[in-house]
């Protein structure tokens, strides 16, 4: 919100699985380290400045990429 992008989701999965194994654990109803989607969807010139920002986040824990889209 603060770098005034036009929209972003933020999905959580319930399981997953990746290089460190599964992506859930489950304690008495609470979910721990849900694996998550991020959606942001802006012109390349607004996403590029947060692209370090989106990196420092992810670090080795993720993935990030990006796709051009057209929007109706």
């Amino acid at each position: 919100m603060e770098a005034k992008i036009s929209g972003a989701t933020v999905w959580t999965g319930v399981d997953g699985f990746g290089k460190r194994r599964r992506s859930t654990i489950q304690l008495e109803g609470i979910t721990i380290n849900m694996p998550l989607v991020m959606e942001i969807i802006d012109e390349q010139a607004r996403l590029e400045p947060l692209l370090p920002q989106i990196k420092r986040m992810v670090n080795d824990n993720g993935l990030v990429s990006l796709h051009e889209v057209e929007v109706f």
